[in-house]
């Protein structure tokens, strides 16, 4: 468990960065790059999903992602999406109305299955988030105490 401080906003990019050196990068919500962790994400190349768009629940995306430690490209890695009821959720600092969306990953190349959980406001922020990013790591699971901007 850790405190992530934003260090940086670039365009739609979120950096964070924690006391211990651990930097975690993010977009609409998502977590596209690590750095500090035994298995980095280095990138993911994936469609741009706005999370107030709810045609993305109807289509399964492809994604490619890729790691360092040990060095892996383009791994394929399958998405689908379900859009999930509106609940009261308390959180460390406030309570909020948020709607639950679950991404279901696959990838058949190294047998990969997980389930990601997002809690998003009516403007589509991502409150808290339980992201698998590598089939060699733990879930990372994260709560915004306070909304940026």
């Amino acid at each position: 468990e850790a405190l992530m401080i934003l260090e940086s906003i670039y365009d739609d990019e979120y950096t964070w960065v924690s006391a211990d050196g651990v930097y975690l990068v993010t977009r609409n919500g998502r977590i596209i790059q690590t750095q500090g962790l035994p298995n980095n994400l280095m990138n993911i190349m994936r469609p741009q999903i706005t999370w107030t768009d709810k045609e993305f629940e109807k289509v399964d995306f492809a994604s490619y992602y890729s790691f360092e430690k040990p060095l892996l490209n383009n791994l394929k890695v399958m998405s689908s999406f379900r859009v999930g009821d509106i609940h009261d959720k308390k959180l460390s600092l406030v309570n909020l109305r948020l709607q639950k969306i679950e991404e279901r990953l696959y990838s058949k190349e190294v047998n990969w299955s997980e389930l990601n959980e997002y809690w998003i406001d009516e403007k589509g922020y991502v409150w808290v988030s339980r992201q698998s990013i590598s089939p060699k790591l733990p879930p990372i699971y994260y709560e915004v105490t306070k909304k940026p901007r």
